[in-house]
């Protein structure tokens, strides 16, 4: 889910550069503000997915208030939907992390249930 987040991100991103070049000075300024929130949105995917989805929620919530154009309110959902997609995303990665700390957990357990259940044999015994 991440991989879409961040294939999507980039292509969206790609394709909203040329934006601000016909529209005004305003609807420019939002594009750009966007624009820096989808990258950031798209940087923290893998490492901070939370992050992502708070950067793609306020790129949403920006084109979706400023959306003067026609433009615009094309663009203001794209973000909204990369937040979902990016919760689904930390989601995945938090059940991810509960699953190998369960592993870990479970191996430490068995590595000291073996060393505890050593059995001493009588030659082992000092006479």
């Amino acid at each position: 889910m991440r991989i879409a987040v961040i294939i999507l991100g980039i292509v969206c991103s790609a394709s909203m550069i040329g934006l601000p070049l016909y529209a005004g000075q305003f609807i420019g300024l939002v594009v750009l503000v966007m624009g820096l929130l989808w990258l950031l949105g798209i940087a923290f995917v893998y490492g901070l997915p939370l992050v992502s989805v708070i950067a793609f929620a306020i790129a949403g919530v920006v084109g979706i208030a400023s959306a003067v154009g026609v433009d615009l309110s094309m663009w203001g959902p794209i973000p909204i939907v990369l937040a979902l997609l990016g919760a689904g995303g930390y989601l995945e990665k938090k059940r991810a992390d509960m699953r190998a700390e369960r592993t870990r957990e479970h191996l430490a357990m068995l590595a000291s249930s073996r060393t505890d259940s050593h059995q001493t044999w009588p030659s082992d015994l000092a006479w």
